[in-house]
């Protein structure tokens, strides 16, 4: 239906009539990004390259208690090490047209070899395109879970 109105898919879940008009916050995020979470209940991604972590960090949930605190931040969490090439492909492979490889080792501060053997898998399972895109093959895109798992540490 949509195809039929003029959407192409550029995403698991999205459509847009043009390039121009793709979710740029969204792409943000599925090129695994950093963002700021601004208001009650907002999330956010800081790569901080002097300690080579990545942490989350989430604002109070309810209006009042963001409101009634002078600092406004519910909590943080740093990814784990080993959760990064996961988190990492969870977010860009959604992307229909994937990413370079070189944006791994950019966003993650890992070097590609450390996750050699998955892709090395996914591919020979038909899920991953050849290299040098990191990019779900049509049956990749189907059964994108089963891509995902491998990368889970």
């Amino acid at each position: 239906t949509l195809q039929a109105a003029g959407f192409t898919q550029y995403e698991v879940s999205a459509y847009a009539r043009s390039p121009e008009a793709r979710a740029r916050h969204n792409i943000n995020y599925w090129r695994f990004g950093d963002y700021i979470g601004i208001g009650a209940g907002a999330h956010g991604k800081l790569t901080l390259p002097e300690t080579s972590s990545i942490i989350r960090r989430w604002k109070h949930r309810s209006p009042k208690a963001y409101m009634q605190n002078i600092q406004p931040l519910g909590g943080e969490s740093s990814i784990a090490q080993e959760d990064l090439a996961f988190e990492f492909f969870m977010n860009t492979l959604r992307l229909l047209d994937g990413t370079d490889e070189t944006l791994f080792s950019a966003r993650t501060g890992l070097a590609l070899s450390h996750v050699e053997e998955q892709l090395k898998q996914a591919r020979q399972q038909g899920l991953l395109t050849p290299s040098p895109q990191l990019k779900a093959t049509e049956k990749g895109q189907l059964f994108l879970n089963d891509l995902l798992e491998l990368f889970i540490h």
